[in-house]
């Protein structure tokens, strides 16, 4: 593969693209300043390597494009820091896959959108103060979310058609509508999170499907809503403070064990 590198001050404009075959390495401490409208777009391979103390940096003077992955692209994203796209902050479609690793994405219409069978793994990341979604997935991707914080967004995580998501041990707090919202034939597996100060916390519709196990569901409106058909299993969580714990409506299912907390 050929391999380009940015360091130190680069400046991204317009559409830039990598193509298939070829590698984009950006170094620790690499400040990125984006002009209004500009786009990333991989076909190939992207490697930021942020470092504490040198994270990377996404300056954009307006309104950009954000990062999309398309095709059989693959991203490893590790401390960095993005803000300000119009719509997705960074969009995974086709076959992608994407790394992201101690990561902050702030103040856009979308954190991460996964569509097609795109692959994500979130590692210790921030998601903040996104207007839409933090994490959208649809189609048939798939997301993995370890640890991290998604907050202040108007729902944490969306799942719909075939998507899927496994949540292990992250915080989804203070989001406006939703912690995690399931639609038509997605699954999430969520355990040892703690959705606090949400409206819902979890909401399933469809054929939605979801298990959830040892996760602290406080102060939220509505710890568990389900309609329709979805199916829902509730083992071990520690249901403290919210308004009302579960309210079912249509044929929706719930297998549930509430534990009183320690």
């Amino acid at each position: 593969m050929s391999a380009q590198v940015w360091e130190g001050t680069a400046r991204l404009e317009g559409e830039r693209v990598i193509p298939e075959g070829a590698v984009l390495l950006v170094r620790p401490g690499t400040r990125v300043e984006i002009e209004p409208g500009a786009r990333l777009l991989v076909e190939g391979r992207l490697e930021a390597e942020g470092a504490d103390g040198a994270e990377v940096s996404f300056l954009p003077k307006g309104p950009w494009g954000g990062l999309v992955l398309q095709k059989n692209a693959s991203a490893r994203i590790c401390g960095a820091r993005l803000s300000g796209a119009q719509d997705e902050m960074i969009f995974c479609r086709g076959r992608s896959s994407l790394e992201l690793l101690g990561t902050r994405l702030k103040g856009s219409g979308n954190g991460l959108r996964c569509e097609d069978e795109a692959r994500a793994a979130l590692e210790d990341c921030e998601i903040l103060e996104a207007r839409y979604v933090g994490v959208l997935a649809a189609g048939r991707s798939r997301v993995d979310v370890r640890g991290g914080t998604m907050s202040l967004n108007e729902t944490a995580i969306t799942l719909h058609e075939q998507a899927r998501a496994d949540v292990r041990g992250a915080r989804l707090s203070v989001n406006e509508l939703c912690g995690v919202n399931v639609m038509d034939q997605a699954r999430l597996r969520a355990s040892r999170c703690l959705l606090a100060g949400n409206h819902t916390a979890v909401s399933l519709s469809g054929r939605a499907d979801g298990d959830l196990r040892d996760n602290a569901i406080r102060r939220n409106q509505v710890g568990v809503h389900a309609r329709d058909r979805a199916a829902l299993n509730v083992v071990g969580n520690d249901f403290t403070q919210n308004r009302q714990e579960i309210d079912l409506l249509g044929e929706a299912r719930v297998a549930a064990r509430l534990e009183e907390p320690a």
